[in-house]
């Protein structure tokens, strides 16, 4: 397996704050000294593990629940990587994490590809690629939940596990947000779970009958005895589960709400569920609104575009957390943070700023920027890629990703403050991170513990950008987040109200 760790596979580092006797999934990490009696894992419905054991031991010591670990393991990463478009089929979960909880993984790996539960595609690249993993065409099944129990093996996927000693960590845990987390514990949030997994299969059927690329299938077919169909029902069913593993976990209750400690973010199995679902759920019996900003990762930019907010805000220490070369040092006379805040003073009066701002103001930022391309054909997905890309990608991708080069010929000035928080080897995720980290000082910190000071009985929930709340609460959620917003960028945001109904 490869030494390299790939950080979308490492687990997330925030502080667990479930329930203490609240179930949490298989691979939620934790901090808690008391460890719960079990952790939820899922495996393939058809899979008789106790069965299988029994009638062909394996010829190593083990235990069940390591065997439940690494098969949940493979469907929670399944269940990331089937959203990505560059999906190539195999599972490739890395070696340092898996030893860790599991000492034998390899032979546990082994015995359940000879038993043709999984296939392995072997071919690996040292300090670059692992070995894959995928289940056989038999057991790529709607999954089906059971029980992690030894304590030992709980204790080891609960514990804490820094996977870069050079990633900053927010000193913040969460404590100051249990205004948010008291809503998960008191039973009320509910979800119509029947009618929900309904939709679930109803879409799966749907996907199962749409065309897949060819050219996909061969891609990944290459040395594997499969046929067309069997790669097009694999790819619906791993989208299948990986909607249905946070329904099951919303439908039981166990929300494992966490704080994401690189970014200040508050996770949990509702930001998890599948979009569509959310119109069968129901708080106390009563529908939910949500209200969120319309265009928000270019409305929250604009904070480095005003000097005064960039400095009220303090937004070079949230550069620090992220960026080295923005901290201090006594060896250089570059001053990063005084090239960065004259550069904001230099561009936050000209015209592509200018016209940045109004558009962002305005709710319109995705469609003026195709009008200022002069192609009004572009989609608005096309439009938010781009801009995305600028946000998140290196600078040195500028000149080859399109999307970046699209917002450089419209924005410029803009393009250079991004580009100047960037700077830096690997520091490309610091813009990302500085406006999520933004986006959780002013929903969770500021408008919500406002909200919750006025009147500690409004039921609240975040989705990142957005607050949700029962109807009769409405308004008075819109002109807190309005009121937060405005002082906290400069200008007020347009805000989107969504009632999460049932559709007829």
């Amino acid at each position: 397996m490869s030494n390299t760790i790939d950080k979308s596979l490492a687990p997330q580092k925030s502080r667990d704050i479930t329930p203490q006797n609240t179930p949490v999934s298989a691979n939620q990490e934790s901090v808690e000294n008391c460890l719960p009696k079990s952790l939820t894992a899922f495996i393939p419905s058809n899979l008789d593990l106790d069965e299988l054991l029994r009638l062909i031991p394996p010829t190593f010591k083990y235990d069940k629940d390591e065997f439940l670990y690494l098969i949940d393991l493979i469907y929670k990463l399944a269940s990331k990587q089937i959203k990505d478009e560059s999906f190539s089929f195999f599972i490739r979960p890395h070696s340092a994490l898996m030893q860790r909880r599991v000492r034998a993984y390899r032979n546990c790996l082994d015995y359940l590809v000879e038993n043709k539960i999984l296939i392995e595609d072997s071919q690996y690249i040292v300090n670059k690629q692992s070995r894959g993993f995928m289940f056989t065409p038999q057991y790529c099944t709607e999954l089906k939940q059971t029980k992690i129990t030894n304590q030992k093996l709980i204790k080891k996927i609960l514990k804490f596990y820094k996977t870069e000693t050079n990633q900053p960590i927010l000193n913040n845990d969460g404590l100051d947000i249990f205004h948010l987390l008291k809503w998960f514990e008191n039973g009320k949030l509910k979800i119509d779970y029947p009618k929900a997994k309904a939709y679930l299969k109803d879409l799966y059927h749907q996907e199962n009958k749409s065309i897949t690329e060819v050219e996909q299938y061969k891609k990944v077919s290459k040395g594997i005895d499969y046929n067309f169909e069997q790669y097009q029902n694999i790819k619906a069913i791993l989208r299948y589960n990986s909607r249905l593993r946070p329904l099951i976990l919303f439908n039981n209750s166990t929300f494992n709400p966490t704080v994401d400690k690189t970014a200040g973010r508050l996770h949990s199995v509702l930001t998890q569920l599948k979009s569509d679902l959310r119109q069968f759920i129901t708080y106390n019996g009563e529908p939910l609104v949500s209200i969120d900003i319309v265009n928000s990762q270019p409305y929250l930019a604009s904070v480095l575009l005003n000097e005064e907010k960039f400095k009220e805000n303090k937004i070079t220490k949230l550069i620090q957390l992220y960026n080295p070369k923005y901290i201090s040092n006594n060896n250089t006379s570059i001053s990063f943070p005084i090239m960065l805040a004259k550069l904001i003073q230099r561009i936050e009066t000209k015209n592509d700023t200018l016209k940045y701002i109004e558009s962002v103001a305005n709710g319109q930022f995705y469609e003026e920027f195709a009008k200022q391309m002069g192609d009004n054909n572009l989609s608005r997905n096309a439009i938010k890629k781009a801009t995305f890309s600028s946000i998140f990608s290196p600078n040195q991708l500028a000149k080859q990703l399109e999307g970046v080069k699209l917002f450089k010929d419209v924005y410029p000035s803009v393009f250079k403050v991004f580009s100047k928080v960037k700077s830096g080897k690997g520091t490309h995720r610091t813009l990302a991170c500085v406006l999520q980290n933004f986006e959780a000082k002013l929903i969770l910190h500021i408008a919500c513990k406002k909200i919750s000071k006025l009147n500690p009985d409004i039921p609240l929930f975040t989705l990142h950008d957005s607050i949700i709340t029962t109807p009769r609460y409405q308004t008075l959620v819109e002109h807190i987040m309005n009121e937060t917003l405005s002082n906290g960028v400069g200008f007020p945001p347009v805000l989107k109200v969504e009632r999460w109904e049932q559709v007829a």
